[in-house]
């Protein structure tokens, strides 16, 4: 895992060594173990190195040809790459090291980028062609690694992390169109970021830089695999299901450093450590977050259960004054606004776990290839509330729960794509209106794509409708936050459930195998769930909870922050200017879940603006 970063002069001129240096070094905390630059004229390629497969100087990047034409830097593990050696050494080839970027090189110059069929892993990488002075910028299947680049003064400039871009000089100018699409959807879907003229790499597609500009194209995408995929992989689902996820698992064990588990104590975490001890893998590291005196924490169970497996049990929680510098610290890393409200306790419990490990496993994308998400019943649920409170006459108003307060706010939806574009959603159209913002919440290209794709696949079933739209949009935020959280403490983060082959056959199996039961992931639940103890199976479902209503209004540390803002705190973002902080916060402070939420962000928006915005590492050197 590393960090990679490039700068390509379109007009030929020889490329500022000071320049890539810099950009690069922004970026240290994705690779503290090592550095290294490539120049050739108007190509510079820089690397941070976090060693997590062949540790030795072999491993070194940018990794070079041995007849010198093709350089390459590399960012992610090719969990398969010994099984793809033969493909190389049969080639004539000799393999000189242990390290997959070598193999992925070879394997690219022989082979083309339709090998990357074949290549099981998360990855960005960058490929350098002295002879013919062309680069290619590459991203994985599901956009586990990022990547993000700019045309910025004659020069193509990309790095694993936006920060790089504004570095180099890309002015750091917010997108008012994409900011109304983080502000009502929580994140900007899509190539686009909040900043005007900086973009990411989509996930499964590459670009092809020459002199004469810019040519993208998709190698992935879930669509044509569900159109294409031959079912007869899994018509045993259940065993199917099982076998893979084992396969999956031994992968992403694959390593020179140790691996550890972030165990939070909920069915998908607790699937991943007990299928590592069915493995034979003993003396697993566990890490959690514990919550003191918050009725939703789950630490006990996951203590309990690492005990039952013989794991070593690590948690930790987090006060009010190391949590605010954990948020500023995880604002600078992610590039954007905290939206997940989880992302500080991952950067700390990673900086935790860094004294014992380098790798950590997630559960993260179970949820949405799986079905786990309550919303995901929403629009089956909408007709059955609003009966039952109609008959007994009570109103939106009178309802405490905020589940069914927020699902009533989601029924007066009256179309197909309206309930899927807010399904993810805390802001809905009644609630952009009581705020005085009329948006145009359809104009955003990609989502509309998404979502026409997703009724175009599965016109039978509006819950494969949801998952789909998430595994293309929302899925990559939460990628985005465990990528951003876990480098910024040099740890590698791995998912276990987004092995491709498991992606595309859960994508082709019918949705009697996502719907049936009260708590979802019917198919994990009666495969490896059934071997987890009952006090795992039958806890409710609460995901990553944090009490930020303790911290936002009984916590000086934060309330100090708000109380401080004035009528010009939000000046620079043109949807925010006219809000009314104080009746925002009182009315959350009353109870108010839809003020709260909105409070909640802007707290993080404010944070950012701060800490990320205005933060002095981005001035200009004299060079």
């Amino acid at each position: 895992m590393c960090g990679i970063t490039g700068i390509y002069n379109f007009s030929g001129q020889s490329i500022n060594k000071n320049k890539l240096i810099e950009i690069t070094d922004i970026i240290s905390h994705r690779g503290p173990d090592d550095s290294g630059y490539f120049e050739d004229e108007e190509i510079g390629l820089g690397h941070r190195r976090l060693s997590i497969i062949d540790l030795s100087q072999a491993g070194h990047q940018p990794f070079l040809s041995r007849d010198g034409r093709f350089a390459i830097v590399f960012n992610g593990e090719i969990y398969n790459y010994k099984e793809l050696t033969p493909l190389v050494t049969s080639r004539g080839v000799k393999i000189e090291s242990n390290s997959d970027t070598e193999v992925l090189m070879y394997l690219l110059i022989l082979y083309g980028m339709d090998v990357l069929e074949f290549v099981n892993g998360m990855f960005a990488f960058a490929l350098w062609d002295s002879v013919k002075r062309d680069l290619i910028i590459c991203r994985d299947r599901l956009g586990v690694k990022p990547l993000y680049f700019a045309e910025h003064n004659s020069n193509f400039v990309f790095s694993s992390e936006v920060k790089s871009l504004i570095k180099f000089g890309v002015p750091a100018r917010i997108n008012e169109s994409a900011f109304e699409e983080f502000f009502t959807f929580r994140f900007v879907a899509g190539s686009n970021t909040l900043f005007d003229n900086i973009y990411k790499v989509l996930p499964g597609e590459f670009i092809h830089v020459t002199r004469k500009g810019l040519e993208k194209k998709r190698w992935w995408n879930l669509k044509t695999k569900v159109n294409t995929f031959d079912s007869e992989k899994i018509s045993k689902p259940l065993n199917w299901f099982a076998d893979t996820f084992e396969s999956s698992l031994k992968y992403r064990m694959v390593s020179d450093v140790p691996v550890g588990v972030l165990l939070s104590g909920g069915l998908d975490s607790s699937s991943i450590a007990i299928t590592l001890k069915k493995l034979g893998f003993d003396g697993i590291n566990t890490f959690n977050v514990k919550m003191d005196d918050y009725a939703e924490d789950e630490s006990g169970l996951a203590e309990r259960l690492s005990a039952a497996l013989g794991f070593n049990f690590f948690t930790k929680g987090f006060g009010s004054d190391v949590l605010l510098n954990l948020i500023k610290e995880s604002t600078w890393f992610l590039d954007e606004p905290l939206i997940h409200m989880n992302d500080p306790h991952i950067l700390g419990i990673s900086k935790f776990a860094n004294t014992k490990v380098k790798v950590l496993l997630s559960g993260e994308g179970a949820d949405e290839i799986l079905g786990g998400y309550v919303r995901y019943k929403a629009p089956r649920l909408i007709n059955r509330y609003s009966f039952i409170l109609k008959a007994l006459n009570i109103t939106k108003s009178n309802i405490k729960d905020k589940r069914i307060h927020k699902l009533l706010r989601y029924s007066e939806f009256n179309d197909r794509k309206n309930l899927i574009r807010f399904n993810s959603s805390n802001l809905f159209l009644s609630d952009l209106k009581e705020l005085g913002l009329h948006l145009g919440h359809d104009k955003f290209e990609f989502r509309e794509s998404v979502i026409s794709d997703a009724i175009e696949l599965y016109s039978d079933s509006v819950e494969r409708q949801l998952m789909y739209f998430d595994q293309n949009t929302y899925l990559q935020s939460l990628l985005d936050r465990n990528d951003r959280a876990t480098m910024g403490a040099s740890i590698e983060c791995r998912e276990p459930f987004l092995d491709f082959r498991l992606v595309e056959g859960l994508a082709n199996l019918p949705s009697n195998y996502f719907v049936k039961g009260k708590k979802g992931k019917f198919l994990l639940s009666n495969s490896i769930g059934l071997s987890l103890p009952d006090y795992i199976r039958t806890f409710k479902k609460v995901g990553f909870s944090i009490p930020w209503n303790r911290y936002l209004f009984e916590d000086s540390v934060f309330l100090n922050i708000i109380n401080s803002w004035n009528s010009n705190e939000f000046e620079q973002f043109p949807i925010l200017r006219e809000f009314d902080c104080k009746t925002i916060f009182l009315k959350a402070k009353g109870g108010d879940t839809f003020n709260f939420n909105l409070l909640l962000n802007l707290f993080m928006i404010y944070v950012w603006k701060c800490e990320y915005l205005e933060n002095s590492k981005f001035k200009q050197s004299e060079n």
